[in-house]
C-alpha cells in the first residue's frame, strides 16, 4: 500500500466515522423529540395537531371565531338583557291591560255621549 491510497483510506475512515456519528445523533434527536412530545401530550401527537396548536390563536384570529369563555360571557351577557327586556315587556302588558280596560269605559262614556 502506497502514501497515497493510505491517505485516501484514512480520509475513507474519518468520513464514514463523521456519516454514523451524524446518522446516530440525528436518530437520536428523532427519539428525544418522540420522546419529548409523548410525555407533553401523552400521546405521539400527529403534524396536524401540533400545527393547529402552534397556530390556534391566529387561525382564531384570522376566521373570525369565538372561544368558549368569550361565548359564555356573551352568553351571561345577553341572559342579562333577557332578562331586563323581560320585565319591561311584562310592566308593558300590565300597562296595557290598565289602558285597554279605561278605552274600554272611554268607549262607553263616547257611545252614551253619542247617543244623547
Amino acid at each position: 500500500m502506497d502514501a497515497g491510497s493510505a491517505v485516501l483510506w484514512i480520509i475513507f475512515v474519518v468520513l464514514l466515522v463523521i456519516v454514523v456519528y451524524l446518522v446516530v445523533r440525528f436518530i437520536r434527536s428523532i427519539r428525544g423529540r418522540r420522546r419529548a412530545l409523548t410525555e407533553k401530550y401523552g400521546y405521539l401527537p400527529s403534524h396536524i395537531n401540533l400545527y393547529f396548536e402552534e397556530h390556534f390563536s391566529t387561525l382564531i384570529s384570522e376566521w373570525d371565531l369565538i372561544t368558549k369563555p368569550k361565548l359564555e360571557g356573551w352568553k351571561q351577557g345577553i341572559q342579562g338583557k333577557l332578562k331586563t327586556i323581560g320585565s319591561g315587556i311584562n310592566e308593558i302588558s300590565e300597562y296595557r291591560k290598565s289602558l285597554d280596560s279605561r278605552i274600554d269605559k272611554l268607549e262607553k262614556e263616547v257611545i252614551k255621549l253619542e247617543k244623547k
